[in-house]
């Protein structure tokens, strides 16, 4: 970031103040309410203005009352995050959302929701990596991927969805 970046405007200032809507990660097509990876991040005005200064240039747009977090690559939606229970690292959550799985089942999930759950509806992971702490769950889904952090206890904490 050069020197005058911190005094150039950033076009989310114009953006409506953010506010409460229901969350969709649609995994037939790999999007939020409507805007896929890949997408223009100007797309990205459907959910407010982000919660942190100068998301542009930082390449992350955070939304505190959402509680998920957004970020670019080449100024394309290139991430989603959403923490179904804020742990340190989160920089934002906890949210609620649906999710479309590939055969088209929607089920709600929340920080109560179970790993067991949603496993069914997906296809075979493509890797696992466990800890004390928790179970991260990969799987691939036409091009992008599928990350799933669950607690020690099975509980669903986040879902990650990025291009591989």
């Amino acid at each position: 970031m050069g020197v005058f970046d911190r005094f150039r405007r950033d076009a989310s200032e114009e953006w409506p103040k953010q506010k409460q809507q229901s969350l969709t990660l649609d995994l037939r097509v790999v999007s939020l309410n409507g805007i896929p990876l890949g997408a223009p991040s100007t797309d990205l005005s459907l959910f407010g203005r982000p919660s942190n200064s100068k998301p542009f240039s930082q390449g992350q747009f955070r939304y505190d009352l959402l509680g998920i977090v957004i970020e670019l690559e080449d100024e394309c939606v290139s991430y989603f995050g959403l923490p179904f229970c804020r742990r340190n690292a989160d920089e934002v959550g906890p949210c609620n959302a649906s999710i479309i799985f590939p055969g088209g089942t929607e089920i709600s999930v929340s920080a109560e929701t179970l790993v067991e759950t949603l496993l069914p509806h997906l296809p075979a992971e493509t890797g696992r990596d466990t800890d004390e702490d928790e179970t991260v769950y990969t799987f691939t889904l036409d091009g992008s991927s599928l990350e799933i952090e669950v607690s020690s206890d099975g509980l669903v904490c986040r879902l990650n969805t990025y291009h591989e």
